[in-house]
């Protein structure tokens, strides 16, 4: 599209400089800050639809001179459209210039269309169309009372009316039966974007609208909801954003714009070469949904911070070990939903359920408790594979990468739910030089990201990614011992100066350090660790701060990394009693900051870097702001995480005092 855009911008620059105009009028209409971002598809927009329509027996060069006066002539028109709409907004007209230079544009394009479809083309039957649809528009917005829904969505279509022109002089110049058929379900697929925008623009207008009283969906709604709920009509517009989020008003509305424009792109199904416009509808549905996404971040932490438990259970109780587990246990298990998944953590991909789920069951696996809740969680994971194969972080990212498929595996086999050749296909795509890659399939990922280019950093391979692969391959039979071996020396020979694993994806190297640690004392459990091992124990040992814990630059602690050292230190009988000290203080402080509801304040565990990033130390700011998509750090905002690996801890430690 950048290319597209470049292109059509010289083209109008130059046919500007060949008509007689204002000279004011000609800087405004070339002025790339007066453009603005969705001014400028109006640069392009028939060629949205051009090779939908156009026969390849038609003459090239004709075919790109009329192309390029289409998107002149458009352009001209669209943008006396939003002058228009300006004054008809504000209800004044603030400079009698602005009407002129309207009546110019409007002129200048029925010149230029006039060069293209002669007085008797059918083409100007469909313009007086568009031209009543527009006008209805007018009515309505003038309209006193609020409108129905199917109002509004006359209101929506009719103010887009002359996009469609666009796809009526595509078919009109290169008219088929074939083409006829598509143009009725594009017109139709344009109406469904266009009342889909309209709702996404009144989101972001909501402010402006209230100010200047214009008809707005969301004002609409959240008058009529608070009258539901017998709310004294909301006055002034702080109320009203703040009513709009909580009562469920915001997130209905997105949910109706996407079902717009979900419509809009069902309608070009089967209708060939109609990428660019479906890429149109695409970038709108994927801004609808980061929308979405941000709204879910924003109710799930205020769902957390008023209904989680904010006060120590040392305050009120005495702590034990055993007790300490069987409250983290019921945390857990009272945030299943009713699919049987856990959901948490939230990237630019939403939140995950699937990696959560895996996550989670495979560290509360070792428990007898809650066998039915298991269960469910086994046949969620088996249920959502993708193409019968590997997992992926959620239901709705529908990319397998190694650590969502490492965890389910793992939380299959814990619970004797594993098919065994699901082993090696997991082997076979994300084992490469140098260990275990997240994504094997690049391919895949500029697809599912096209705001990305370069995937160099997800697609080499992860210490920490390696780490976990390694520490299940541990827990296999020797059928897999030469990946063992491999995935071995190549960790230890990643070891840093300070003898740890710095990981891809984790704020801290102790994740990827323990694991490999828990890997080999699990693989070679009847012996004494090696020196490698013990000299990795120590130097993870010596992360721990004042405050007997193991924190990250971001937090001054961490419940989540200290139950991974704790786990680490109870993995054999050997280990826990060379440690005991350690192991007892770190069950100790765990036990001390445990919440009444089970939990555990959640810390910034996860990272993400940008896709080109191969070297994560390389970012010198990390952003702890929710909605950024890459280069931030992450909470476990539900408090799953760190809550599951203290249950795995918590049992192996109770094991080591019997």
């Amino acid at each position: 599209m950048l290319e597209t855009l470049e292109d059509r911008k010289t083209k109008l620059i130059s046919y500007l400089e060949t008509v007689d105009i204002n000279e004011t009028w000609r800087q405004r209409l070339t002025d790339e800050k007066k453009l603005g971002v969705t001014t400028q598809v109006y640069l392009f927009y028939p060629e949205l639809f051009w090779n939908i329509f156009s026969e390849s027996d038609h003459d090239s060069q004709a075919s790109e001179e009329e192309l390029s006066k289409l998107c002149i002539a458009g352009y001209l028109y669209f943008g006396s459209i939003l002058l228009q709409d300006k004054l008809l907004d504000t209800r004044v007209v603030s400079s009698y210039e602005s009407v002129l230079q309207i009546s110019w544009m409007q002129e200048e394009c029925l010149r230029i269309l006039s060069t293209i479809f002669p007085p008797d083309s059918p083409f100007w039957n469909l313009w007086v169309e568009r031209r009543n649809e527009y006008f209805s528009s007018v009515a309505l917005q003038t309209q006193e009372t609020p409108l129905t829904l199917s109002e509004y969505e006359q209101l929506a279509d009719g103010k887009s009316a002359f996009g469609k022109v666009a796809i009526d002089c595509c078919y009109s110049l290169f008219k088929t039966k074939r083409n006829q058929a598509h143009h009725a379900r594009l017109v139709q697929s344009h109406v469904y974007f266009s009342i889909g925008v309209q709702v996404l623009d009144d989101i972001e207008d909501m402010e402006e609208d209230f100010n200047t009283r214009q008809i707005n969906l969301v004002l609409q709604w959240a008058q009529s909801k608070a009258r539901e709920k017998s709310i004294p009509d909301l006055h002034n517009i702080r109320d009203i954003k703040k009513f709009v989020y909580v009562s469920g008003v915001y997130g209905n509305l997105i949910d109706l714009a996407c079902d717009y424009l979900q419509k809009a792109l069902h309608e070009t199904k089967d209708i060939p070469k109609a990428e660019k416009w479906k890429a149109c509808i695409l970038y709108k549905l994927r801004k609808a949904l980061q929308r979405k996404q941000v709204f879910t971040i924003y109710t799930k932490e205020l769902y957390a911070k008023m209904h989680y438990s904010t006060t120590k259970v040392c305050e009120h109780n005495s702590v034990t070990p055993a007790a300490c587990l069987e409250k983290a246990l019921k945390f857990v298990f009272d945030q299943q939903e009713a699919g049987g998944q856990w959901t948490d953590m939230v990237t630019n991909a939403g939140f995950s359920n699937v990696w959560t789920t895996g996550f989670v069951l495979s560290n509360v696996s070792g428990s007898e408790a809650y066998p039915a809740e298991k269960n469910k969680a086994i046949t969620f994971l088996l249920e959502n594979q993708i193409q019968n194969s590997l997992w992926g972080y959620s239901q709705r990212w529908n990319v397998a990468d190694a650590d969502s498929s490492t965890n389910v595996l793992m939380a299959l086999y814990r619970n004797n739910a594993l098919d065994n050749n699901l082993i090696g296909q997991w082997i076979e795509k994300f084992i490469i030089e140098g260990g275990f890659t997240t994504y094997a399939d690049e391919a895949v990922l500029r697809k599912a990201l096209p705001e990305f280019k370069n995937f160099d950093g997800w697609t080499q391979a992860h210490g920490c990614v390696s780490a976990l692969a390694f520490y299940f391959l541990s827990m296999l039979p020797g059928a897999y011992e030469k990946e063992y071996e491999q995935l071995k020396y190549t960790l230890l020979d990643a070891c840093a100066e300070d003898n740890l694993v710095e990981g891809y994806w984790w704020t801290s190297p102790i994740y990827a350090s323990t694991y490999l640690v828990r890997g080999i004392l699990t693989n070679e459990k009847t012996h004494a660790p090696s020196d490698a091992v013990t000299d990795i124990i120590e130097n993870i040992l010596k992360k721990k701060d004042v405050q007997e814990n193991f924190g990250t630059a971001f937090d001054r602690e961490s419940a989540f990394y200290t139950a991974l050292v704790l786990d680490m230190l109870c993995t054999t009988r050997h280990v826990y009693i060379t440690y005991k000290k350690e192991a007892d203080e770190l069950a100790k402080w765990l036990m001390h900051r445990q919440l009444t509801d089970g939990s555990f304040y959640p810390s910034y565990i996860l990272r993400v870097p940008a896709p080109d990033i191969r070297e994560p130390a390389d970012i010198e700011n990390w952003s702890t702001e929710a909605a950024m998509p890459v280069n931030v750090v992450k909470k476990d905002i539900m408090r799953l995480y760190t809550a599951a690996v203290v249950c795995s801890a918590m049992m192996k430690y109770n094991k080591c005092l019997t």
